[in-house]
């Protein structure tokens, strides 16, 4: 994709510019790579220490990239030569990684990515296919209802409680960092929930 539409090119740049591409198209690894490394992170529970870059920095960009280069093969397909492997399927596989991400990561203190996902995975959803409610979006949802269920009933005991006790404090510190952390998941899953239903809708009614 470095490359794409200036392999013949190439000559024409001074040979301080042919020396950048080859270094770029040298460290840059192979898709195929790359997405084995964001399903091995999701499979495992993924926390955010343990690869920060692929949630920070490769995340981001397949979901930038997928779309496009989807696009170019559509366009440019004549049946035997394809301008691009990526493939409805290959975007639908990300997406799922991502679900799982989140659903390992829901109540987790140490997760801020999570602020971020939805806007950055966004781009991928066109493509996604309208099974997968029960299997990856469904546990979320349930995962959130009960930690919502937690951090009211910790609410409540706090509104019940004698005020000026350190046990009060505690109880205060906690509830407030629980309503924190709902409300940083919930950013992280609705959005991409409201556009996945919005697309698959009018499927689901027919059907």
């Amino acid at each position: 994709s470095i490359l794409f539409g200036i392999e013949g090119k190439i000559s024409e740049h001074s040979l301080e510019a042919q020396e950048v591409m080859d270094q770029l198209k040298e460290s840059v690894p192979e898709l195929e790579k790359i997405i084995t490394e964001i399903e091995e992170l999701a499979e495992s529970g993924g926390k955010y220490q343990e690869a920060p870059h692929v949630i920070e920095v490769t995340l981001p960009m397949l979901c930038s990239y997928l779309p496009y280069w989807l696009v170019q093969g559509r366009l440019m397909a004549d049946g035997s030569n394809r301008a691009s492997t990526v493939t409805e399927e290959l975007m639908n596989s990300i997406l799922k990684n991502v679900l799982k991400l989140i659903l390992s990561n829901i109540g987790s203190l140490d997760a801020p990515w999570m602020n971020r996902i939805a806007t950055r995975t966004q781009p991928i959803i066109a493509s996604s296919t309208p099974d997968m409610i029960k299997d990856h979006f469904l546990p979320i949802a349930r995962k959130l209802r009960e930690n919502g269920k937690t951090v009211d009933q910790k609410d409540k005991k706090l509104l019940a409680s004698k005020h000026g006790s350190n046990e009060v404090a505690d109880l205060e510190t906690e509830v407030q960092t629980g309503y924190c952390t709902l409300v940083r998941d919930i950013y992280a899953f609705y959005p991409l929930l409201i556009k996945y239903v919005d697309l698959h809708r009018s499927q689901w009614l027919k059907n």
